[in-house]
């Protein structure tokens, strides 16, 4: 059952339009949202939201209510499933009551609930009564016209009691609760045995609890002579009049906005007022205010405006019953703690009565009142009764113990200067207001403080006054240290250092939550400007007096842990921005802690009332928060995701699943895979990793691992443990370095950082998703850390479209309750998974055993304990897919990665042999290859637009038929492996990393020697140089250097003066030695001076 609590809290929530938008097409309309009705066919929206007062509204099949009305009619949910439905909306944890009920509260939560239902089936019929065609119902409905408008009417259910008879058969028709009509007491049993009808021939005006709900009426008598012009619902289950605050549903929203309420005397009064768009008006229904009703509106506003009716007081009376009424609701509110003040109505050209429902016909008539403070008005009042010194004594007695009520000390100084001014006798004030005052401390169990206050000076030096730190003088005066004290709260230890939350006072009552440092109570000025962020609070005093204060507040603050890494805590629970999730989510208090009875008191800045509003601080925190929004169950959840991602969603799901207990799994083994997403441009790789974190958070924009900076990258790391980030735009021409650290994210380990002059590395407890354009195959030993996935669709249907769109939409709307459901079977998980993952290990093995393949234990590991996990957990969770289903696409999936590492083999096999060719001096430049250095863009063979790269390149281009010929006859002669043909290792250096694309180039000639060939003309002359025009493949040169060594310039520079005249000597030696040749530079410059702009 739910508890009441989870209810309330629900039913304050609620707000209408969120509630339908989900199930009804809305547009603007005016400060509502119009639609076609659920409830009946129609062409012509005649479905209204009404936003100010939290309903919905068909003004042709006349369907109305408020959230959970809606839910129960139009989605056939019960009353607990709608209020479910609700608190997923809003994040509100559903709290069940443990407690069986006895026979008497069941039945009374029966009655309370027919009352309601029945309450609404009436409120409907007397709505539609008062647009009837029949002569007393266009009665009823002109005098509610003149009152009001009948757009008024319609909109807040003013509505019509037709003669018993038309009621009698409505309720035969429609097959009311006879009993709830007279729990209610809307009919009575005569004594003939027949039933009356209460509200007969009135104009009915609904009074609403605080969720808007129907619990009573207050109905107008349309007959010219009536001895009771209104008649009011008697006490029922659901209506007690002490309790109730008319208007309250809509004036609780427009308080908060307005910061103060209307307080006038009867409904009319209220209607008046909200009909001319001034919402913040109540009335109690009576002439005093009782202690619940003011507790109704305590958490709306601490300022009431009362309104009271005017009218000449009746012969011998000082008052009227309206000043009256004001005078002591008034004073109760001021005790109260309640900022009271009066506009008073005149009383024009004779007239004996006046009220806020016949005066004020405008907004600024209202704001034409003259607004008095209470205690004054109430001063003048009070002033008028007393003939006598000894009365007047009393009223200053009376005036001076509101004073004292309000807590305000400045505001009630004023107070009594002013009254001193105009009503003299100042001894006789201040002596009554510091009686008033002792009397309130007395009251409050302040007299022990004063014996404390002692104690204080003579232990530290200082007492507090007024919430101020004081100190005596040499003279014995008193000395103010500061304007506040500070009230310690926790200590919170964090990574070497201490931070100390206090909440801070000042004498005027002001207080805020304050975070300080160690050297913020020992630095002056460190410690001003904190305290002055804060507010208005100054310290006065100096080092010493902040040193003897800094002991006294040591003492008695409770301890704390702060959460920096979000996600699953080594206690046993999953960690938010905003809350903690053990069995259920519990949400950070107001100073970010949530204390757990069984594992103490955590902290979590970020939505504390000191850092929510900032925007700059948190971020990450204030991204990561638990939203379940999305009513959506498992099954319908993993359904979708694989519709969207096909087999390629399976092994996603998969690996969330080995996410949620990685720390587990890397106990085991000291390692957890990288899941790599590989895909050209639009092809949605970026967008699956997108909706893995989907399940995890509603904030799920990928990091761009070129262009991010290490220590954003080592944050990102840190943040989270048991749960993914995503890397996105991955290449392989990142920095070395950065290849690296992925590696050692696989290890478990960040990059290291220096703190305190050690290296500190940083822990990775997340799993990790990589997605780009590039293959990661820059190092052989990342390319087995990962589990590779390619993406190779890229244009999808609108179908297609529209479910991605729906699966977003759901992440958007937040699907933790799904994340939570599968960490609850971690007891499962841990004791099951070690067994699941030998089998799988042995499944997997005699796989790749039948394939015939040679597979390295890291990388089909990597797969194995994603594997297992699903295994797992398959029996558990209601899964779209089996694990055979699973294990066929992942050995696939397998056997394809370990063919492309096959392939990089190859490919490094192939350049080793240039090298050779290189130093064996085979390999002829400007014949065999050439170097463009610092290349801005390259023209590629087939494809009409120049290649253009963001940074100039250095591109190698080798003529690959005649190299791929001589690597294949010296494979064939070194080795007995099966070699492949041209046209595959062709495709294999295509496909490898460095490579740019195809070129056509000219090459010159060479002759054995690898000397160009020239033209021999007549008589022996030297002619035209001779080339021949061939495709090749360019290549990112400085990639090929760095992945496979390979350097094809001659580097002089770092040659001993021997050295270089020994290998002038050689060029000299050569065939056709002439100057140029001799140069060791010539190709050199030749080859960076041509083919401009990479031509």
């Amino acid at each position: 059952m739910i508890s009441q609590k989870t209810i309330d809290a629900v039913l304050d929530a609620a707000r209408i339009h969120d509630v339908v938008k989900d199930f009804v097409e809305l547009r603007r309309s005016g400060s509502g949202w119009v639609g076609l009705c659920p409830f009946h066919s129609e062409r012509t929206p005649s479905f209204h939201i009404d936003l100010r007062r939290n309903i919905y509204k068909c003004f042709s099949c006349g369907a109305g209510g408020g959230p959970v009305r809606f839910l129960m009619e139009n989605r056939n949910m019960s009353f607990p499933d709608a209020i479910r439905h609700i608190a997923g909306l809003y994040s509100i944890t559903v709290e069940e009551t443990p407690r069986t009920l006895t026979d008497e509260q069941r039945k009374a939560a029966i009655q309370r609930e027919n009352a309601l239902i029945t309450l609404e089936a009436v409120q409907q019929f007397f709505e539609e009564s008062l647009v009837a065609k029949t002569p007393a119902a266009r009665k009823a409905s002109a005098y509610a016209a003149g009152r009001w408008t009948l757009d008024y009417c319609r909109a807040n259910g003013i509505g019509y009691a037709p003669y018993p008879k038309e009621f009698f058969e409505f309720v035969k028709q429609k097959g009311i609760n006879f009993e709830a009509l007279l729990d209610i007491g809307m009919v009575r049993k005569k004594e003939d045995g027949h039933y009356s009808f209460m509200f007969a021939n009135r104009v009915t005006i609904p009074i609403r609890d605080r969720f808007g709900r129907v619990i009573a009426y207050t109905a107008r008598s349309i007959e010219d002579k009536t001895d009771c012009k209104y008649l009011n619902s008697t006490t029922s289950c659901v209506y007690r009049k002490g309790n109730t605050v008319f208007g309250i549903e809509i004036a609780r929203k427009a308080a908060a906005k307005a910061d103060f309420l209307f307080v006038v005397e009867g409904a009319p009064d209220v209607l008046r007022l909200q009909s001319l768009g001034i919402d913040n008006a109540v009335a109690a229904l009576g002439t005093e205010w009782t202690a619940a009703q003011f507790d109704a509106i305590k958490g709306l506003t601490d300022t009431l405006c009362f309104i009271p009716d005017s009218e000449v007081p009746k012969d011998g009376e000082i008052y009227a019953p309206g000043a009256m009424a004001v005078m002591k609701n008034g004073r109760e509110a001021v005790n109260r703690g309640f900022r009271v003040v009066v506009r008073e109505i005149p009383l024009d050209n004779g007239q004996t009565k006046n009220d806020p429902d016949s005066f004020i016909t405008s907004a600024s008539i209202l704001s034409s009142l003259e607004e008095q403070d209470f205690v004054l008005w109430y001063a003048e009042k009070a002033f008028l009764a007393p003939t006598t010194h000894l009365g007047r004594t009393e009223v200053i007695k009376e005036v001076c113990a509101m004073l004292a009520a309000i807590e305000d000390a400045t505001l009630a100084s004023m107070y009594l200067e002013q009254l001193i001014k105009k009503y003299k006798e100042r001894t006789a004030w201040k002596m009554a207001y510091n009686s008033a005052q002792m009397r309130k401390r007395a009251e409050s169990g302040k007299e022990d403080e004063t014996e404390s206050e002692r104690d204080l000076f003579s232990r530290y030096g200082f007492f507090i006054a007024n919430n101020c730190y004081c100190t005596y003088g040499k003279q014995s005066e008193v000395i103010r240290l500061s304007n506040f004290i500070l009230v310690p709260m926790y200590d919170i230890p964090d990574e070497g250092s201490m931070t100390r939350l206090y909440k801070i006072v000042n004498d005027l009552g002001h207080e805020a939550i304050i975070p300080l440092e160690p050297d913020d109570l020992v630095n002056l000025a460190l410690f001003r400007k904190k305290i002055n962020i804060a507010g208005r609070y100054v310290w006065l005093g100096k080092i010493d007096d902040l040193m003897r204060v800094e002991e006294y507040i040591f003492r008695k603050s409770e301890s704390a842990k702060r959460i920096r890494t979000l996600g699953w805590q080594p206690e046993g629970f999953f960690a938010y921005g905003d809350g903690i999730f053990t069995d259920r989510f519990i949400r950070v208090d107001e100073i970010g802690m949530v204390n757990l009875k069984d594992h103490g008191i955590f902290y979590l800045p970020a939505f504390s009332v000191m850092y929510r509003d900032n925007r700059l601080k948190f971020a990450f925190e204030k991204s990561f928060t638990y939203t379940h929004r999305a009513d959506v169950s498992m099954a319908d959840y993993l359904k979708l995701f694989v519709e969207v991602f096909g087999d390629n969603g399976k092994v996603a799901i998969a690996f969330i699943l080995a996410t949620l207990f990685r720390d587990f799994i890397f106990d085991m083994f000291e390692f957890f895979p990288i899941l790599n997403i590989f895909g050209k441009p639009q092809s949605g790789k970026s967008q699956l990793g997108k909706a893995m974190k989907g399940f995890f958070t509603n904030s799920y924009k990928p990091i761009n691992y070129e262009g991010e900076t290490y220590p954003a990258i080592n944050k990102a790391l840190e943040q989270t443990a048991n749960c993914l980030v995503h890397f996105d735009e991955y290449k392989n021409s990142i920095e070395w370095r950065k290849v690296e650290l992925l590696k050692s994210m696989w290890d478990g380990v960040g990059r290291g950082k220096m703190k305190d002059g050690d290296v500190e590395r940083v822990n990775v407890n997340c799993g990790v998703i990589l997605s780009g354009q590039e293959m990661p195959t820059i190092d052989p030993a990342l390319f087995t850390r990962i589990l590779h996935l390619t993406v190779n669709k890229t244009s999808y249907t609108l179908e297609e479209r529209r479910r991605f769109a729906d699966l977003m939409e759901l992440n958007r709307r937040g699907v933790c309750h799904l994340t939570m459901e599968v960490i609850a079977h971690r007891d499962r998980f841990v004791q099951d998974f070690p067994h699941f993952c030998e089998l799988t290990r042995t499944e997997v093995v005699n796989c790749i055993a039948r394939s015939g393949k040679t597979i390295s234990d890291r990388m089909y590991m990597n797969w194995v304990v994603v594997l297992a996990s699903f295994w797992t957990l398959e029996r558990i969770l209601p899964m779209p897919f089996s694990y055979e289903n699973l294990l066929d696409i992942c050995v696939e999936m397998l056997l394809d990665q370990h063919s492309i590492t096959e392939r990089s083999d190859e490919v490094a096999s192939f350049w080793n042999f240039v090298h050779v060719l290189y130093q064996e001096g085979r390999l002829h430049q400007e014949g065999d290859y050439r170097i463009n250095f610092r290349q801005s863009r390259l023209k590629l063979h087939g494809v009409s637009e120049a290649r253009e790269f963001s940074e100039p390149k250095n591109i190698l281009i080798i003529r690959d038929r005649r190299i791929i010929q001589h690597y294949q006859t010296d494979k064939a002669r070194s080795t007995k492996q099966l070699i492949l043909s041209e046209d595959d290792m062709r495709k294999y250096l295509e496909r490898s990393a460095p490579c740019l694309g195809i070129v056509k180039r000219k090459f010159y000639k060479m002759n054995q020697y690898g000397m160009p060939v020239k033209e021999t003309g007549e008589g022996g002359t030297v002619g035209r140089q001779l080339y021949d025009i061939d495709t090749a493949l360019a290549f990112d040169y400085d990639q090929v250097q760095q992945l496979y060594h390979l350097y094809l310039t001659a580097d002089t520079s770092a040659m001993t003066d021997e050295e270089i005249q020994e290998h002038e000597a050689r060029q000299d030696t050569a065939p056709h030695s002439g100057a140029a040749y001799r140069n060791p530079n010539f190709f050199f410059n030749f080859s960076s001076k041509s083919d401009e702009n990479g031509q």
